[in-house]
């Protein structure tokens, strides 16, 4: 079988993030719309599951059995960034800074140096990037923020043997198996319309609308479709992992208001995906599931073959005096 080149010699690219990247390469109109009480601040995607009310009014319980009344709020913030490289070890985001993994079964290829021709393999790293708390913005719903207050690493694909060995994957998702047949495949096709005119279908969880399969959860995808569709679906994967073993939260919906939930599946419309290198898109975000033409056909530039997403995270949440 035909090979392509060596991925642990590919170049290390440095897109340091603590830069003024933060404030120019960040769609920063996605905030909106923002929900306080009965107010609505702006226009823009929202989940339709969101969190509903005629009063604008919630009620919250504390450790202590104590309730508490409070305002609803909701709104999205840039919560994860998550950078997809072939480079082994690479941490694109602090300064093109290689860690030492140099064993060839640390590469990501099945135990080999070489990937099959036709096939694409990149390693994944998911960042916390809370920017409402880095700079200081919201600071009048202290009880709406993150749990995370700092950029921080928080998973490395190199680690995860499941990640480059897809039947170890398929452990972590026994449900799989219900889906791997023509009639729920189909169903993705549904997915990836929705995701163009509407917001992606939290019940087809096992899709990623028109990038493909989100199943199994590994970093090897076709290299046929655009490199904007590709590495989407792999930044998909990254974060349905985080999900899938108890690191991502159901952060929307009346039952996150009061605190947010731990969910095994991607609760895709709880998200949208920005791309912030090698070609940003400075003016809006995409649902996930939302195919490369409508946002992306020309964001592959010369020699870039690593990629990096912003995460845009939307939270409901009851805002009380007590906070």
């Amino acid at each position: 079988m035909e090979t392509t080149e060596n991925p642990s010699k590919a170049l290390c690219q440095n897109v340091s993030i603590l830069s003024e990247k933060l404030i120019t390469f960040v769609p920063w109109k996605e905030l909106f719309p923002i929900r306080i009480g009965l107010a609505k601040l702006g226009s823009g995607k929202e989940p339709s599951d969101r969190a509903k009310t005629n009063t604008g009014l919630c009620l919250c319980e504390d450790s202590a059995g104590m309730f508490h009344p409070g305002v609803t709020t909701g709104f999205w913030r840039p919560q994860r960034l998550i950078e997809l490289t072939r480079s082994p070890g690479c941490l694109m985001a602090l300064g093109g800074h290689k860690l030492p993994i140099v064993d060839q079964r640390r590469w990501g290829t099945l135990g080999s140096a070489n990937i099959p021709k036709g096939i694409t393999y990149l390693h994944a790293h998911v960042y916390s990037l809370p920017l409402i708390e880095m700079l200081n913005m919201f600071t009048g719903i202290g009880g709406c923020t993150s749990d995370l207050v700092d950029f921080d690493l928080i998973n490395l694909s190199e680690v995860d043997p499941s990640w480059n060995h897809p039947e170890l994957a398929a452990l972590l998702s026994p449900d799989l198996a219900a889906y791997a047949n023509p009639a729920a495949m189909n169903a993705c096709t549904a997915d990836g319309v929705a995701a163009l005119n509407s917001q992606p279908m939290d019940n087809l969880h096992w899709c990623a609308g028109s990038w493909g399969s989100l199943y199994p959860l590994s970093g090897f995808t076709s290299t046929y479709g655009h490199f904007a569709d590709n590495t989407s679906l792999l930044a998909t994967r990254a974060l349905a992992k985080i999900h899938r073993i108890g690191l991502g939260r159901k952060t929307f919906g009346e039952e996150a208001q009061c605190h947010s939930k731990i969910t095994p599946w991607l609760p895709k419309s709880q998200y949208k995906m920005s791309m912030f290198w090698p070609e940003p898109e400075k003016q809006k975000a995409h649902w996930i599931g939302a195919s490369a033409s409508t946002w992306g056909m020309h964001r592959h530039p010369l020699g870039k073959d690593d990629a990096m997403y912003l995460l845009w995270q939307y939270r409901d949440c009851c805002q009380t005096a007590s906070q």
